[in-house]
């Protein structure tokens, strides 16, 4: 399942539009994949399939695993391999792909172990690359001064690191390896960790639509922090 109060589905448009894949990224993630041309990868929680058609313009064989019709909607790459599934019960068989991806959405697994013992299940001997935030840190963002409510989305939504890689260990027998990737001022995936040198963007409705994590505000909390959050670039205390 996934967590409901996110409406993918009413936000799709917003999803396809700010969140472009950023080659750096996908770089790193082909580096460390490590896969020949051809190979087959799964993309799970592809969203509109960003970085799944990267993938597969880069040569390898993709398949976008995607329960919201909406998001599988705004790909209008027709070529592309969807398959509808939830991560905890994906409709590919066992050892089917050589590696796999969850590109920021582990945290709206509902069911973290199954899943990854699903993915595990459909992997051959390939890894698995999953791109997440370390909440310690995100915990220190200046967004949160002017949402800070949002903190409770960070506390219920990501897992402490630790207790990820142990869960990941637990099914992948102990091959957890850790990778820093830091987002670069102008990343082209516009969620709320990539606004870190551009506030700017915060102020724009249809940005934060592109944000899960805006979901879980009302509209007077997010209209406070918007309107705070103006004053302070406007008059330069933000800088």
């Amino acid at each position: 399942g996934v967590l409901y109060y996110m409406q993918f589905e009413k936000r799709a448009i917003e999803y396809k539009k700010y969140r472009k894949p950023d080659e750096r990224l996908t770089r790193q993630l082909i580096e460390l994949l490590n896969l020949k041309k051809g190979d087959k990868i799964a993309d799970i929680g592809a969203g509109t399939g960003n970085y799944s058609l990267e993938l597969r313009n880069n040569g390898f064989d993709v398949y976008a695993v995607e329960p919201c019709r909406a998001m599988r909607s705004q790909c209008f790459d027709s070529m592309l391999k969807w398959v509808c599934s939830y991560a905890d019960d994906i409709d590919l068989p066992s050892s089917s792909v050589d590696g796999a991806i969850i590109i920021n959405a582990i945290h709206h697994f509902e069911n973290l172990e199954k899943s990854l013992e699903e993915i595990y299940r459909i992997l051959g001997a390939g890894s698995l690359l999953i791109l997440t935030f370390d909440p310690a840190v995100a915990r220190n963002n200046w967004m949160f001064e002017y949402w800070p409510q949002l903190r409770r989305y960070e506390d219920t939504t990501y897992l402490e690191l630790q207790s990820l890689k142990n869960k990941v260990n637990q099914i992948f027998n102990n091959k957890c390896e850790e990778y820093v990737f830091e987002i670069p001022h102008d990343f082209k995936d516009i969620f709320s960790a990539a606004t870190w040198k551009r506030p700017e963007l915060l102020l724009e409705k249809d940005v934060r639509k592109g944000m899960s994590i805006f979901s879980y505000l009302d509209e007077e909390e997010i209209n406070r922090g918007v309107n705070w959050l103006s004053y302070d670039l406007n008059n330069g205390n933000w800088e």
